[in-house]
């Protein structure tokens, strides 16, 4: 490995560590996704249950930030913004 991809890979950490948080909070604030016995494919909409959960998180961070808004410099948008109500 060059110095180069040797830099590159460690930038690219903190970016990987960053998302595994923010999965994380998906499944901190949303506990039920992390029951494997109560969730089988083909009984349960798991599909749809992670996406409102990651909807529903997305609100959590427009209203009270997160590690993953702090670590890229981003501020979150208001919440009518998030849902396109102004622009």
């Amino acid at each position: 490995m060059t110095a180069e991809e040797g830099a590159f890979n460690t930038k690219m950490s903190g970016y990987r560590i960053a998302v595994e948080h923010s999965f994380g909070k998906v499944v901190k604030l949303w506990s039920f996704l992390a029951f494997k016995n109560s969730l089988q494919i083909g009984l349960s909409p798991i599909g749809t249950y992670y996406a409102i959960a990651v909807l529903l998180t997305n609100l959590h961070t427009c209203l009270y930030s997160s590690q993953i808004s702090l670590q890229f410099k981003v501020t979150p948008p208001s919440v009518n913004h998030y849902f396109c109500l102004e622009f």
